[in-house]
């Protein structure tokens, strides 16, 4: 048991072991209350019971995105936005207050895809009833967010810590915009503001920044849920061109010249990966069934010059993307492919 005179360091040693141990035990969790309630009833100082408070709500969110169980996942989400949420109406002038308002926008972002996961399997009334509580919870989360970017837009501390959590912070929204309309008979409101504030992040971010290829993906994502393939496959376009361009010679120049080290081209990568997709798709469903192959195609050949490895998260689903194109396209891949070197003909009369 820990005692009462916990100092501040244990107390974050506590809370480290939480969020890194496997929580997928109600017992666990029964016990990590227990130990937190004992310690709340103390008197401790100011610094450690808001520590504390920080704990409990990180507590509940790892044990959830741990938990194999659909229900005490959502469960647990609940719990964990609750206490986020208390935390910051109890705690507006802590030094952790940025850290718990990031914490509830992020878990309310996870419990909408949990929500989403939910109503999949979901029928009647339950569907219902698991479709609003998703749409309350974005709808919050998004409100929260738009309070933090003004925070932060209008904050006198300007360091580049405060601009990636301005941009993450945009991303969310953004994303969570997008979120919302998908599931709305007309999202054109929403839409439209996933796109507006991607824009005001590419000006923000600037071109070519981590933060601006990730604000074009969400927007070809957006344009292609309303099914406006051209600008969808402009933006993933965009993403592509700007990570490792489809053009061999482009890349090699790109290299030399900024000196790019294996690790800065395998970052660029990720970027191919996470886009490729969509530019597939998009590219397909226009009737530019030859450019999404030839896109599926940079992605295969891309890695197997450059030694890339596939992501699991990223990479493995671009590549059954890119797998699909060219098995529905009906044409024949011909090059030297361990090279990186494949290339596709509508014909094996083309090929030869």
């Amino acid at each position: 048991m820990i005692a009462f005179s916990t100092p501040p360091a244990k107390l974050k040693e506590l809370r480290e072991v939480f969020v890194k141990i496997d929580t997928d035990d109600s017992g666990f969790i029964d016990l990590a209350d227990g130990i937190l309630g004992e310690l709340e009833d103390s008197k401790i100082p100011t610094a450690m019971a808001e520590e504390l408070g920080l704990v409990k709500c990180d507590l509940y969110r790892a044990a959830a995105v741990k938990s194999r169980d659909a229900d005490k996942r959502n469960d647990l989400l609940e719990r964990a936005i609750s206490a986020y949420d208390s935390f910051c109406k109890e705690n507006q002038y802590s030094a952790l207050l940025p850290q718990a308002e990031l914490g509830l926008v992020n878990t309310s972002s996870v419990f909408a895809r949990s929500l989403e996961l939910a109503i999949e399997e979901a029928i009647g009334a339950e569907a219902e009833e698991l479709t609003t509580k998703r749409s309350e919870v974005l709808m919050n989360a998004v409100s929260k967010t738009s309070d933090l970017i003004i925070n932060l837009k209008n904050s006198d501390d300007q360091s580049e810590t405060t601009k990636r959590r301005l941009y993450e912070l945009m991303l969310q929204s953004s994303q969570m915009n997008y979120d919302i309309a998908r599931t709305q008979v007309d999202g054109e409101f929403n839409f439209n503001q996933a796109l507006i504030t991607c824009e005001e992040l590419v000006f923000k971010a600037g071109e070519g920044t981590p933060h601006c290829l990730r604000a074009y993906n969400l927007m070809g994502r957006t344009y292609a849920a309303k099914q406006s393939w051209d600008d969808a496959s402009a933006f993933f376009h965009a993403v592509i061109d700007v990570a490792i361009p489809t053009d061999v010679q482009e890349w090699k120049d790109v290299v030399k010249d900024m000196g790019l080290s294996q690790a800065d081209k395998e970052q660029r990568w990720l970027f191919v990966e996470l886009a490729s997709p969509g530019l597939m798709n998009a590219l397909a469903n226009s009737g530019q069934m030859k450019e999404a192959c030839q896109s599926a195609l940079h992605l295969y050949n891309t890695q197997k010059r450059e030694g890339f490895e596939f992501s699991r998260e990223l990479g493995y689903p671009a590549l059954l993307a890119a797998a699909k194109v060219l098995l529905d396209s009906g044409g024949v891949v011909g090059g030297n492919r361990s090279k990186g070197e494949a290339s596709w003909h509508e014909s094996a009369e083309a090929a030869s």
